[in-house]
């Protein structure tokens, strides 16, 4: 501990202080307004904080805290706890101050803090005969004791410390945990460690060195915000300090655990003893230089008489070894030069991020970097001598050498060019070069960099873009045929109602039906590639969805499927049918690899990704899914295109199922990834962003169109869906209106308004061919009746307006694509309130 009391004089202190008082309207003034100060203090931290022998607190900052009270006339209370509750205390506002509390960033954001008043250094105690922990990169790994809520404590949380804290709430707790052999070290101020382990007669234990960067620099510290408080408290510590108070305090707590007072009154005997010999030591030397000099002089008498005699020869002798010195000192300097440039030069060449090589002008390596060496992977044994168009990939060869030649014929002197470039691990890497041969000696110089992860986003977008051009055509298509499926549903519902349930008719409706669903699966999937589409999430347990999804691939087939699953996955927010046809179509692609049978083993865990991950995603939570095959794998050529649009090996495929996908998971915010090799399989990896919601109960309703009463207003610009749909609805008990487009639903919905015979219920189509649609609809009708009950419907069933369809007005949703029964079941719960 650094005694800094001595360091500033005692009658400047008082007189600042009496100038803060004085401005800041003197104590009297403050406390005839204040209440009592609560303040807290701590169990066991001697010599600074303790409970003496009739329980009542006590230490240093006990009576520091107490003597600047009495200087502003301040009224405390100070009860004693552990140091983690009084912390908790002060930063939850519960008490008003603490007299003792070391000042870190991080606990400024919760407390302000005075005027420091001492500061010590910490330390790790370890078990004697064990070796001392010097610092924070020794301690990585180990077991090390904190007290709770401590500064050592908040200070291995600030840097992030890789190892094991185990907490405790006392200094003494701490150090009897490391002397009874548990756990590495304990980390406190050293001071109060020695101190305690002489209170406590701990034994076997050592205090290792001081740590530098671990200074503790004491002070009071108020509730946040508490300026008025955190005045006094600084104007009475100027106080106590400037009328000597504060060293009283100091020396009767901490004066022999100080070792700069341990040894003070020794000082000035020390100061008199090393002056006594400094004058003896002078007096001597004084003699001896007289001494000295007397012969020195006998000797310059008789050199002088042998100068005069060789002055001719001593001079010829001077000019010449005044040439060779000179001459020498420049070679010297010349040698000095060369030596630092090339030091620096061998410095920036291997400090650099780049590749850097030279070789001969046959191809082969004659020197690498640093970095050249860690990229690829292979040390410059390895390299040098050896041919560098071996390590370039097969498919890049020959384009290589056809850039450097033509270039080289043209008289280019640097040359750039890009190709792949094989590591130790059998891996490669795309590789961005710069080259200038240099024929005159022979050597040809190049520098190259890693671009393989922008060559991985230029993929990325480049399969977007496809994706992207595909769902201009199929959003348009799969509209209109979602319009048309929706019609025949219609009636063939309306046929089944009407219809004998024996019948052949209604058997051949429920065929119908079946063809509709599977019709309307081919339009879900063209609507995958939709652009501007997004799912109509809700929060889920993906561990389900995924166990039904492969299950029913899997019925009927001889491939067994072994699943591991994590315990407490996370939740996410999907669209579980979108999410049901990514594991159908990676499953049943699982399948079609295996046609001899095999096993899929799909697994799921947590995963916590952070900034520098590798992975296009933003860093924090994500669910990570494997599904792994046995299957004939894929090529290397094949690999890069699997997730293309029509891009297919099967005779029978489409090329849509990957592809379907890769959409979704784009579309959910994550990512997806394959790794295969030519008969070894393949393994697909998904990662989707763990969900901060909880999951919300739904009313589960029966499978069949519910009947009900009110009136309805339908618009939809396809006179098929109004005519099936108005059909439909009345023969189910409700009085329907229909209109083409925005335009004539308002004014019929006004007219209804007008007549006191307003509508029960609203169904606006979301698109609208040269007319209003829904989405501008829904304002206008909200602006005459705000509690209009809107229920929106597309054929586009991934629009974002379908997603969030509350947050345009609506309180239902509908998807055209859906069963007939569920238009029914909308109705009937936004009629009767359940929105």
């Amino acid at each position: 501990m650094k005694r800094k009391s001595a360091s500033i004089c005692p009658v400047l202190l008082m007189v600042v202080a009496m100038l803060l008082v004085v401005i800041a309207g003197g104590p009297c003034s403050a406390a005839a307004e204040a209440s009592i100060i609560q303040v807290g203090s701590e169990l066991d931290f001697a010599p600074y904080a303790l409970v003496d022998e009739n329980g009542q607190p006590a230490g240093f900052s006990v009576d520091l805290i107490r003597a600047v009270a009495e200087a502003m006339d301040l009224s405390l209370n100070i009860s004693a706890d552990t140091w983690n509750t009084v912390w908790n205390d002060l930063a939850e506002g519960r008490i008003d101050a603490l007299p003792l509390v070391a000042k870190m960033p991080s606990r400024t954001k919760l407390v302000d803090f005075s005027l420091p008043h001492t500061e010590t250094y910490d330390s790790f105690f370890v078990r004697k005969g064990d070796p001392f922990i010097k610092n924070i990169e020794d301690a990585s790994g180990k077991e090390i004791v904190v007290m709770r809520s401590d500064a050592a404590h908040h200070a291995l949380l600030d840097q992030n410390f890789e190892g094991n804290l185990i907490l405790v709430d006392t200094i003494p707790a701490g150090l009897s945990l490391i002397s009874s052999g548990k756990h590495d070290a304990f980390l406190c101020s050293k001071l109060i460690g020695v101190f305690e382990i002489k209170q406590h007669s701990i034994k076997g234990l050592a205090a290792g060195p001081t740590i530098p960067d671990y200074k503790r620099v004491f002070s009071f510290a108020v509730k946040k915000g508490d300026a008025e408080l955190l005045e006094k408290l600084n104007q009475g510590l100027l106080i106590v300090k400037a009328s000597g108070e504060y060293q009283q305090i100091y020396n009767k707590w901490l004066r022999f655990d100080d070792p700069w007072l341990k040894f003070e009154k020794y000082l000035m005997p020390i100061i008199l003893v090393v002056t006594a010999v400094f004058l003896l030591g002078g007096f001597w030397l004084y003699m001896l230089r007289r001494q000295v000099s007397k012969r020195t002089r006998e000797l310059a008498e008789k050199n002088e008489l042998l100068r005069r005699a060789t002055e001719g020869l001593e001079t010829k002798v001077m000019e010449r070894t005044d040439e060779l010195v000179n001459t020498n000192a420049m070679l010297q300097a010349e040698i000095t030069d060369r030596t630092k440039a090339e030091k620096d030069i061998e410095k920036i060449f291997n400090m650099t991020n780049y590749m850097i090589c030279t070789g001969d002008l046959q191809g082969n390596f004659t020197r690498v970097n640093k970095s050249f060496e860690q990229i690829l992977g292979y040390s410059s044994e390895e390299l040098l001598g050896q041919p560098y168009i071996n390590l370039i990939h097969p498919e890049d060869k020959e384009k290589t050498l056809n850039v450097i030649n033509n270039e080289m014929s043209r008289g280019t002197k640097i040359i750039d060019f890009e190709n792949r470039y094989r590591c130790k691990d059998g891996t490669y890497k795309w590789l961005s070069w710069t080259s200038q041969p240099d024929p005159e000696t022979g050597v040809a110089y190049a520098i190259a960099y890693d671009i393989t992860e922008s060559k991985h986003l230029e993929e990325e977008l480049r399969k977007m873009q496809k994706l992207e051009s595909v769902g201009i055509l199929a959003g348009g298509i799969a509209h209109d045929f979602n319009n048309l499926l929706a019609a025949i549903r219609n009636n063939v519902y309306l046929s089944k109602m009407l219809a004998d349930h024996e019948s052949k008719i209604y058997k051949s409706m429920e065929s119908a039906e079946n063809i509709i669903d599977r019709a309307t699966s081919l339009t879900q999937q063209l609507l995958t590639f939709s652009k501007g589409g997004a799912p109509v999430k809700k929060t889920a347990f993906i561990v389900e969805l995924i166990n039904e999804s492969a299950e029913f691939v899997l019925r009927g087939t001889s491939i067994k499927c072994e699943c591991n699953m994590s315990d407490n996955i996370w939740t996410v927010d999907v669209d579980e049918g979108q999410m049901n046809q990514v594991i159908h179509n990676l499953v049943l692609n699982a399948v079609q690899s295996m046609p001899k049978g095999g096993d899929i083993r799909i697994s799921t865990e947590n995963s916590e990704l952070v900034s520098d991950s590798g992975l296009p995603l933003q860093e924090g939570r994500h669910v990570k899914i494997i599904i792994k095959d046995q299957g004939i794998g894929i090529t290397e050529e094949h690999l890069k295109n699997v997730f293309d649009p029509y891009f297919t090996t099967k005779e029978m495929g489409r090329g849509l199922g990957l592809s379907v996908v890769y959409s979704i998971i784009k579309n959910h915010d994550g990512h997806i990834s394959v790794e295969s090799k030519l008969g070894a399989g393949a393994t697909f990896t998904i990662y989707l962003p763990a969900s901060e919601k909880q999951i919300e109960a739904e009313e589960t309703l029966e499978d069949t169109f519910i009947a009900g009463e009110g009136k309805i207003l339908l618009m939809d610009d396809e006179e098929i869906i109004r005519e099936t749909a108005e059909q439909l609805l009345t023969h189910k008990g409700y009085t329907v209106e229909c209109a083409k487009d925005g335009e004539e639903a308002i004014d019929l919905y006004k007219k209804a308004m007008e007549a006191s015979k307003p509508f029960n219920a609203v169904i606006l189509d979301l698109t609208i061919r040269g007319g209003m649609g829904g989405k501008d609809a829904v304002k206008k009708l909200r602006e005459i009746d705000p509690n209009v009950k809107a229920i929106v419907a597309s054929g586009y069933s991934n629009d974002p307006v379908l997603a969030n369809f509350k947050e345009y007005g609506f309180v239902g949703v509908f998807a055209k694509h859906d069963k007939t029964t569920e238009l029914g079941k909308t109705l009937h719960k936004v009629i009767n309130g359940y929105h």
